[in-house]
């Protein structure tokens, strides 16, 4: 029941967040509206893609810092002002970032994060439990193992917008290769048949 109250007391910091509703920003929801998709629901996505945070954010707080490498990991807030936060990293090591470079802490069970997991380096997770007494995460390996990380073990890989994976751009270009070989061998074995 904590983990609830404490997701539905991040909703409502969030909530509280206002968007700058600029003309090109409400064309989009208006077309995202027309494809089925609820303007709270837009709201909500937008507040937690940009890290609209409620003005109850406080130091001594924990969030999810963007480093220099794109990723985020867990970080204390140390103080905020107005635009800047000075975060210090769980695994060490002190910044100021700005504010749209910090993500809510929350581990919630079937959230993606990163995990440190031993022998086979940084690996996609679901979150399963997290026990904030221990600040330990408990997340399942999508093989059916399920272990505990510390969370200076966990990072978010929030891809930046208009930036696509190795992965995506590799499907793109060889799965319409494969298509159109495999249609050619059909033609060919069609036409040697007739």
């Amino acid at each position: 029941m904590q983990e609830v109250l404490a997701r539905a007391e991040e909703i409502r910091r969030q909530e509280e967040a206002k968007i700058e509703w600029t003309n090109e920003l409400e064309q989009w929801v208006h077309a995202a509206e027309e494809a089925g998709i609820s303007r709270p629901t837009l709201e909500q996505a937008l507040r937690e893609r940009f890290s609209l945070y409620g003005s109850t954010l406080e130091p001594g707080e924990h969030v999810f810092a963007k480093s220099k490498n794109g990723r985020f990991y867990a970080a204390k807030l140390l103080s905020l002002e107005e635009s800047v936060a000075k975060v210090e990293f769980v695994s060490g090591g002190e910044c100021r970032l700005p504010i749209s470079e910090l993500r809510p802490f929350s581990l919630l069970p079937g959230e993606k994060v990163e995990c440190d997991w031993a022998n086979w380096g940084w690996w996609t997770c679901t979150v399963t439990s997290y026990d904030k007494n221990l600040m330990k995460v408990y997340a399942n390996d999508g093989w059916g193992t399920t272990q505990g990380f510390d969370i200076s073990q966990v990072r978010l890989n929030v891809p930046e917008p208009g930036k696509t994976s190795f992965a995506s751009r590799f499907g793109l270009v060889v799965g319409p290769l494969l298509a159109g070989t495999a249609i050619g061998t059909l033609i060919t074995w069609l036409v040697m048949r007739g």
